[in-house]
């Protein structure tokens, strides 16, 4: 159904090249919805224990929710994509999932797309309806996941930029906080 290496490469390209217009977050976003035909979706990631919502695109999500771990942790331990339409007709099948209401009752939901690097959860990519019916077989889900971890990767990558970036600027200011301590102390020195 797909050809690998072309759709590795849209996704590396769509990544790697800034859009003006969007943030990292909306470009991982519509990065994983286009290959699925999405309309649109939503990014939660880990943050102190929990999932917060961070961004949408092609979609106004009305007050979206945290999430708290407890509901991440069949995304965790199975890798599992849900499919909300079915959980809704069938939780079962999902086994300990509870779901938020918050996605239940939204009538565009279509999929949770779990984030994974390496063995943890990152976060996940919650996705609205597909713009034309659409059922997933074994190679979409594959091909969503290599590239959900491939987007994982992505983003924990951005993290860690926009870490060293604050621990620079903290390093400059206690620089400068030095240099005027010292000058202070001569000052009165002399």
């Amino acid at each position: 159904k797909y050809d690998y290496r072309n759709e590795w490469i849209k996704l590396t390209n769509k990544l790697s090249r800034p859009h003006s217009n969007l943030s990292s977050y909306e470009q991982a976003i519509r990065s994983i919805a286009d290959l699925v035909e999405s309309t649109g979706g939503g990014l939660w990631l880990e943050e102190n224990k929990h999932f917060n919502f961070l961004a949408s695109a092609n979609v106004k999500l009305e007050t979206p929710p945290d999430i708290s771990p407890d509901s991440s942790l069949f995304l965790t331990n199975q890798e599992w994509i849900i499919d909300i339409p079915e959980y809704r007709s069938n939780p079962s099948h999902y086994k300990n999932l509870i779901l938020d209401p918050w996605f239940i009752d939204n009538n565009r939901a279509w999929l949770i797309v779990p984030l994974m690097l390496q063995n943890q959860l990152l976060g996940f990519i919650f996705l609205t309806e597909p713009r034309t019916a659409m059922q997933l077989n074994w190679e979409d889900t594959d091909l969503l996941k290599v590239v959900a971890r491939q987007i994982a990767s992505f983003l924990a990558q951005k993290r860690i930029g926009e870490a060293l970036s604050r621990a620079k600027q903290f390093e400059a200011v206690n620089q400068m906080s030095a240099f005027l301590v010292h000058d202070l102390k001569t000052m009165i020195a002399q």
